[in-house]
């Protein structure tokens, strides 16, 4: 090893742009999400359509959350996309206890008619391809979405069966899929095991959008009744979805403990933090400063005091620069005393870049106090004894 470069500060660096870094993120109980609505989130998948790059959506709600605590390769997968959204009420209104500005519930099927409605820089219809689903729903959404006006046609549907990941990630079915040539791809194998064939075909696949939209076959082809407006917004929709889906009732049941576990041990805990912090630690902060050195293997970021939103551009310029540097690196947070949900959020970005160019973030030095905010933000995972590796 080299010996280290001096550390400089990450102000006045050039750098190749990086959607990922720049996105306006959140982090909530383990998972990322991105600070929109519903029409701007239509319109990036509109731009993501025309320009046919690969992009995944995640819809997460209560049970995503659930999941991803007890599965880390579906919290990988989840954490891997290009757009998250908030798609439960319970996760906005924890979102507005922690004062997380996610502006509204995104709800996957919102989101679909959504993109039905012309985009103003793109006049050709979206195409769509449904895979999996019920056996013949797939089909019955098809007939109807084309039967009605708008700006959303099926050009395919398949119903792989029951098999495992593995069994239905044929060629045959890949193959299939890519012969239709379709904009947007909506998968319904179940949110864990519909991620997991996401992330495992995600070279195979031509199609650009990407996304787990189990209930929207269903509402398309009519064999599930849309949960009405009043219900929908006001934390009840549970009770219309077990009024259609009585089976529901066993994942809803269990979801609920692991919520109710969660609000004790991470969310009010967090509350009572911000709280404090608010009102009775005084308006002075811990200055913030962020920094750069260098080896000849890795990078190494040294943040240190209060890091909170009015920080973040100072944090996305440097991790920019590290992103850009070829090597992994180390997030030394001995010197940090308090991070906020968006830093966290890009935190996490980063640790995306470097996973998709096959290298590795370490978080190193975290304080107890430190500890603990990972451990209320759901992130407790990257500071285990493994030594910190992400």
């Amino acid at each position: 090893m080299s010996k280290i470069d001096k550390y400089d500060p990450c102000g006045n660096l050039e750098y190749a742009s990086n959607n990922d870094i720049d996105r306006d993120v959140h982090c909530l109980l383990g998972l990322v999400f991105d600070s929109v609505g519903t029409k701007k989130a239509a319109g990036a998948l509109h731009s993501a359509a025309s320009q046919k790059k690969p992009y995944l959506l995640s819809t997460p709600n209560v049970n995503f959350m659930v999941n991803s605590q007890r599965n880390q390769e579906f919290r990988e997968a989840v954490l891997l996309s290009e757009l998250s959204v908030a798609d439960g009420m319970p996760l906005i209104w924890i979102a507005r206890i922690l004062g997380v500005p996610l502006p509204e519930r995104v709800a996957g099927s919102d989101l679909f008619r959504a993109l039905s409605q012309p985009d103003k820089n793109d006049n050709r219809k979206l195409s769509v391809f449904f895979f999996g689903g019920a056996s013949g729903v797939g089909e019955q959404a098809s007939e109807k979405l084309n039967s009605q006006k708008g700006n959303v046609i099926c050009v395919g549907s398949l119903n792989p069966g029951f098999g495992s990941v593995d069994e239905i990630s044929g060629a045959k079915h890949i193959s299939r899929i890519n012969k239709s040539n379709a904009d947007f791809l909506v998968v319904a194998l179940g949110a864990v095991k519909g991620h997991l064939w996401l992330e495992k075909n995600k070279d195979a696949l031509k199609i650009p959008l990407r996304s787990h939209l189990g209930a929207v076959i269903n509402f398309e082809a009519g064999t599930v009744k849309r949960t009405p407006e009043v219900l929908k917004y006001s934390g009840l929709e549970w009770l219309w979805r077990l009024k259609e889906e009585p089976w529901l009732w066993h994942r809803y049941w269990s979801d609920s403990f692991a919520l109710m576990a969660t609000m004790f041990t991470r969310v009010f805990p967090l509350a009572a933090y911000n709280f404090r912090k608010r009102h009775f630690s005084g308006k002075i902060k811990e200055k913030f400063s962020i920094a750069c050195k260098y080896t000849d293997d890795e990078s190494e970021i040294l943040i240190s005091g209060d890091a909170g939103n009015e920080n973040l551009g100072d944090i996305r310029t440097c991790f920019k620069k590290v992103a850009n540097s070829e090597l992994d690196c180390i997030l030394n947070l001995k010197e940090l005393k308090h991070i906020s949900s968006s830093c966290l959020g890009t935190v996490m970005m980063l640790r995306k870049v470097l996973l998709q160019s096959e290298r590795c973030l370490r978080i190193t030095n975290a304080s107890s106090g430190v500890r603990k905010l990972f451990r209320w933000y759901g992130l407790e995972y990257l500071l285990d004894d493994s030594n910190n590796q992400l």
